[in-house]
This record gives C-alpha cells, sequence and structure tokens, in this order.
C-alpha cells in the first residue's frame, strides 16, 4: 500500500540559496532512488511538497521531515492512502522572485496534480496557487 503526504512550511534561517538549490537537487535524487513521486517546491521562504511512495518509506521519511531543523512551522494538509502512484515522477523547482517563472513549469505542476483524486487534488491545487500568488 501506499500513502500520500501535503505538507507546507516556513524554511529556517540557516537555508542559504545555494543550500536551498543543493536540498532540491538531493531531494529529487534520493527521492527517486527511494521509489517516491510528488512536488517540492521552495518559494518565498517556503516549502510546498506532496511524497507519494510505500507506506513504510514515507513515514520513515515524515519523521525525518519533521525533525529536520532546516524548516519550522510544518503544517500537513492531508495524509491519504493510495493504492497505486499518485504521480509519474518527483519535481522540484526553486521559484525566486528575481525569476521570470516559465508558463512551462506552472504548467507541468499542475498538470502532475491531476493525476491524485478529485479530493486530494482540489486541495493541494488551491494551495499551490496560493503558493504562487506572489510570484
Amino acid at each position: 500500500m501506499r500513502i500520500i503526504i501535503f505538507y507546507v512550511s516556513n524554511v529556517g534561517s540557516t537555508l542559504t540559496p545555494m543550500k536551498i538549490q543543493e536540498l532540491l537537487s538531493k531531494s529529487q535524487q534520493k527521492n527517486h532512488k527511494r521509489g517516491i513521486y510528488g512536488i517540492l517546491l521552495f518559494s518565498e521562504g517556503n516549502f510546498y511538497q506532496v511524497i507519494d511512495g510505500p507506506t513504510a518509506i514515507i513515514k520513515q521519511l515524515w519523521e525525518k521531515i519533521k525533525k529536520d531543523d532546516r524548516h519550522h512551522s510544518i503544517i500537513k494538509i492531508f495524509e491519504e492512502r493510495a493504492p497505486q502512484p499518485s504521480f509519474d515522477n518527483y519535481l522540484c523547482d526553486y521559484i525566486c522572485e528575481n525569476d521570470v517563472f516559465q508558463y512551462e513549469n506552472l504548467k507541468e505542476f499542475f498538470d502532475h496534480l491531476k493525476l491524485l483524486d478529485e479530493k486530494l487534488k482540489n486541495a493541494a491545487e488551491e494551495v499551490l496557487k496560493q503558493f504562487l500568488k506572489y510570484q
């Protein structure tokens, strides 16, 4: 059985832009190897993450995420069982106010969420819209 956890959090003061970029890159590599799918975005001092994978692996990762001092004020939006993978890969991006955020990237994130069931998709899309609102 699989599980999906979706949360948002605030970045801790120890994370520089370079460390955030490194974190995104390492997360993508590690999660891909472990069969974890979803989205991890950083913007304006916040993380937005949806993780989907085997229950034991996601539960273990969630415990690690909650203890990670690189971020705080973690808000779990939902945790649901999933009979099969809800995503087809793991996407990461650093969205910065100095960057011109490309429509193709934005479209890819929303298309990625369309693979979730309706209730979860709506929640994840609404929070993503708010997350991107100030870009």
